[in-house]
């Protein structure tokens, strides 16, 4: 009898070890979670937990929206899991620069600025001794087919902070860890942003193959045109530029693409935009710097560049149809590299996916 309840007894222990063994350990797929991290940048007050290591692009500001008086702006952007996440840093802002003026100039430079006809106040906020407001836009006509954030914006003594994230909205739980995780302090601590454009660019690979017919065509400036500008008030002698709408921030789904010739692949396929059930959405398109160089000796025209976005989120393949010289083609290589959009979509998964950018370099 005592064997009996024995073998009872562990067979019942068994059966308990099998159900409570862990997903991943059954042939389960494991869901990955992204490994967020907090980063901050030297100079800046605020600290922030993303995804990844966020890229940083300089462009140049209008102090009271007057183009003869310009300031600085740093843009940092970051993706994971279809979610892309932006903030934009102004320098010294002036006595008439509110809460206000931030919100609004930050949302006319949003690439579908076209599509609403202002924003409002949602919510004062408060963020250690600092003020803050949540803002939201008002569409113009139907909602958007990519979900998108409020925008919070928050004021110091030495900066003015924009905040948003596209491809999830405000109750999405990522959107929100952003949010909450966004920090204010007069030295505040996390791992250092890198400055790309303070380092040696490497040559840009030249395209080999023949541009197809997709190459040919003029695409619009809103999707894929921009204007680097050399502004005299930069320390550096390098500009941000502006596209050939004025925006800072470029995109949509009509980018032109150009799939290249006689047939080559990569090992993932990369596709057309004509093979894409939904094309991929450009969230914010960098502008290149002009640099000393190119200034002095008086160098403009256009640079033409084909490369990939891909499903992924990342940049790749990133070749020159057009060149210039005195570093220019490096520079716009580089803006391209930090383009951040939300992948194309073919039968209900991301694929990645072929375009063509132009940046068009001009002295003012």
């Amino acid at each position: 009898m005592r064997r009996i309840a024995s073998t009872a007894m562990l067979l019942l222990l068994l059966f308990s070890l099998v159900c409570n063994v862990p997903a991943a350990a059954q042939g389960a797929p494991a869901q990955p979670q992204a490994a967020w991290e907090t980063y901050t940048f030297a100079g800046e007050e605020f600290s922030v937990a993303l995804p990844e290591m966020p890229d940083l692009d300089h462009s140049t500001r209008y102090i009271n929206e007057r183009p003869e008086q310009n300031g600085t702006a740093r843009n940092y952007g970051a993706y994971g899991d279809n979610i892309v996440y932006l903030i934009r840093a102004y320098d010294k802002p002036r006595a008439n620069e509110d809460l206000d003026y931030f919100a609004t100039d930050y949302a006319r430079s949003l690439a579908d600025a076209a599509q609403f006809s202002g924003i409002k106040v949602q919510r004062e906020l408060r963020l250690g001794k600092f003020s803050g407001k949540q803002y939201v836009r008002v569409r113009k006509g139907e909602q958007a087919n990519i979900p998108d954030s409020s925008i919070y914006v928050y004021l110091t003594g030495r900066h003015a902070y924009a905040l948003r994230a596209v491809g999830g909205d405000d109750k999405h739980p990522e959107v929100q860890r952003f949010f909450n995780s966004f920090a204010l302090a007069d030295k505040p601590a996390g791992r250092q942003i890198v400055d790309e454009s303070a380092l040696p660019q490497p040559p840009v690979a030249r395209a080999t193959t023949p541009s197809t017919p997709a190459d040919k065509r003029t695409p619009p400036p809103s999707d894929t045109k921009s204007n680097g500008r050399a502004p005299e008030t930069n320390n550096d002698g390098a500009g941000a530029g502006k596209d050939a709408g004025g925006n800072a921030e470029t995109g949509g789904s009509a980018a032109s693409a150009a799939a290249p010739a006689g047939g080559a692949a990569d090992a993932v396929r990369n596709y057309s935009p004509l093979e894409v059930t939904r094309r991929v959405q450009i969230i914010h398109k960098p502008e290149p710097r002009y640099t000393e160089r190119a200034r002095r000796n008086g160098v403009t025209g256009t640079v033409r560049l084909r490369l990939v976005l891909s499903a992924s989120g990342q940049v790749s393949n990133i070749s020159a149809v057009n060149l210039l010289p005195d570093g220019l083609t490096e520079m716009a290589a580089l803006a391209a590299s930090h383009i951040k959009f939300i992948p194309a979509i073919k039968d209900g998964r991301r694929v990645s996916q072929y375009v063509l950018i132009e940046y068009n370099f001009n002295i003012y």
